[in-house]
């Protein structure tokens, strides 16, 4: 789990609990603002997936160029562009 998808998960529990809030005071804005950061935990944890897929791609291209061509790729992959 990275750093996005734990940000997800804490506005999924935020949501819900405001919410759940919203629901027992009968405030419909309250309960509205928990779906909407119940949306939001879905768009961060998809964040969150994406960076996953793209840093675990880069580690087996990574690799595949290390047992291929010796360690001169791997060490030009590694470095920070900027």
């Amino acid at each position: 789990m990275n750093k996005d998808q734990v940000k997800g998960t804490g506005k999924a529990l935020a949501g819900k609990a405001q919410g759940q809030a919203g629901k027992a005071v009968g405030s419909k804005e309250q309960q509205v603002k928990g779906h909407v950061r119940g949306a939001e935990r879905k768009a961060q944890y998809s964040v969150g997936d994406v960076r996953k897929s793209a840093k675990d791609a880069t580690k087996k291209l990574r690799m595949r160029c290390d047992a291929r061509h010796g360690r001169w790729l791997g060490e030009v992959l590694t470095k920070p562009t900027i």
